[in-house]
């Protein structure tokens, strides 16, 4: 056998068990991740606030319907979707997607034990990209958040998110605009969801 040969079939050895170690590390290192054990990861037991717990019942698949409204127009439009939650950041965090028609928008969510409260970052980038962060939690049966001096069309508003209706087995979510100066209060997007898994 050439030294060439020798050196590659080494070489291929090192990069075999590297990825072996690899792997079971990073198992174990990130056991509260999504894996086939865990399908939608699992809360981590090392966070036990209860505030970072408010999520656990949506963790899974649900089959959802909405209803959204166009402020100019005030024509709503109705549609189905899918929204999956998953624990991420090995069990710390909560990521969610919601698919319906071409629409694909995403979520991160972090709880912040300092301050007892969520921070909620939503991406949109089908067709244009838009980013916000949404701040809040619990509040008496609701999980309520806030995003202060979001613009809708030329007013600046406070945009809130809420979960009500809370089950093992179902939540209903809306959001509201309230316009800063007059107080008027608009639903642009209203959600009623099952659980799937």
């Amino acid at each position: 056998m050439s030294k060439i040969k020798f050196n590659r079939i080494v070489l291929m050895g090192i990069i075999v068990f590297n990825f072996i170690i690899g792997s079971a590390f990073a198992e174990n290192e990130w056991f509260y991740d999504p894996s086939p054990l865990y399908p939608f990861g699992a809360a981590n037991p090392a966070q036990t606030d209860p505030e970072a717990r408010i999520f656990d019942t949506m963790i899974g698949v649900h089959n959802c319907t909405q209803q959204r409204t166009n402020y100019a127009t005030r024509e709503t439009v109705e549609a189905n979707g899918i929204w999956a939650w998953y624990y991420d950041m090995n069990g710390y965090g909560i990521r969610d997607h919601y698919r319906f028609g071409a629409g694909a928008p995403a979520s991160q969510r972090v709880y912040n034990p300092e301050t007892k409260q969520w921070h909620v970052w939503y991406f949109l980038g089908q067709g244009f990209y838009y980013a916000g962060e949404w701040v809040g939690g619990r509040e008496g049966d609701r999980l309520v958040f806030k995003k202060h001096n979001e613009k809708q069309g030329d007013r600046l508003v406070l945009s809130q998110l809420e979960y009500f209706d809370i089950t093992e087995t179902s939540f209903k979510w809306k959001s509201s605009n309230i316009d800063n100066l007059t107080g008027e209060v608009f639903v642009d997007w209203s959600i009623e969801c099952k659980k799937q898994i």
